[in-house]
């Protein structure tokens, strides 16, 4: 079967794709819950389940980046005009986030400040 971008599969949305179209990375429907720390954040990544499948994760910088500009700037994915966490760390205390209001990156301390929470996994 062949994907493209937007298409919803196994619980959530792809957002990037090979070039047979076989495989990518799809980020899930919605966000989890509410805002979390950045610890938080992983945790509740590593611990959902979605349509079967346990594989989810925090999504780095550049993935979080390919789903603003192919979901978010598409209208797809219903992502709030808001900052959502990546996994990359700066540091000990501090790991990037981006803006989904204008696709801007910085880093925010991982345990004090609350971001929203998209996971993401291959297939």
């Amino acid at each position: 079967m062949s994907y493209k971008i937007g298409d919803e599969i196994s619980g959530g949305i792809v957002f990037a794709i090979s070039a047979d179209g076989e495989h990518g990375l799809i980020a899930a429907k919605e966000d989890l819950a509410d805002k979390h720390t950045w610890s938080e954040a992983n945790y509740k990544c590593d611990e959902l389940i979605l349509d079967g499948h346990k594989d989810w994760y925090l999504p780095s910088r550049g993935e979080l980046n390919l789903m603003y500009w192919n979901l978010k700037k598409n209208g797809l994915g219903e992502f709030s005009d808001d900052w959502y966490w990546s996994s990359m760390e700066l540091d000990y205390y501090h790991a990037w986030c981006q803006y989904f209001g204008d696709g801007f990156q910085e880093c925010n301390g991982k345990d004090v400040d609350s971001k929203r929470v998209r996971a993401v996994r291959a297939f």
